[in-house]
């Protein structure tokens, strides 16, 4: 499951933050299965948005992309995707993974994500809207860009947003 800690100036756990300084955000959807988040962040109202991939989720026996939004109570935001959690694939035939993510200002959310298959492995961009509906203004008109890497095995370790253009 998600989870935030916030620590003191000290670097110790902030027992003001939910009793302990740890908090545990709610499960995902029934029937989700081997769940692993690989990245989060904090909204500026205090709520979080975490990527990752999963199995089953909701059906399919391959790695899916999820994003899950949180409010800062730690409930999911149920104006995102309807219950909090959004997950897709591109193939329902190769695994994908959520591996960081970025946020606009006005709450769109950028996930770059790892495509794992033998001699098409490749890292793409999804933007999402605040509301957890694929964003055509990006990629190819649906909130999708993609790139290859034949042969190789590349992995997104960050992504960034130039806050006066948007890029």
């Amino acid at each position: 499951r998600p989870g935030l800690a916030r620590l003191t100036s000290s670097g110790e756990l902030d027992p003001s933050f939910d009793g302990n300084g740890l908090k545990l955000l709610s499960g995902a959807p029934a029937g989700w299965s081997e769940l692993f988040v690989n990245d989060g962040k904090f909204l500026p109202d205090g709520g979080s948005v975490f990527v990752g991939s999963c199995l089953d989720c909701p059906t399919i026996d391959v790695r899916r992309v999820w994003v899950a939004k949180f409010l800062a109570s730690g409930a999911p935001d149920t104006g995102f995707s309807g219950d909090g959690w959004l997950s897709f694939t591109l193939n329902p035939e190769i695994d994908y993974s959520g591996r960081v993510v970025a946020l606009y200002e006005d709450g769109r959310i950028v996930v770059a994500c790892s495509r794992n298959v033998i001699f098409a492995n490749g890292i793409f961009l999804v933007r999402v809207t605040a509301t957890g509906s694929f964003d055509g203004s990006f990629g190819g008109g649906d909130g999708i860009t993609d790139t290859y890497y034949p042969g190789e095995s590349p992995h997104a370790t960050d992504v960034a947003l130039d806050p006066s253009s948007g890029r």
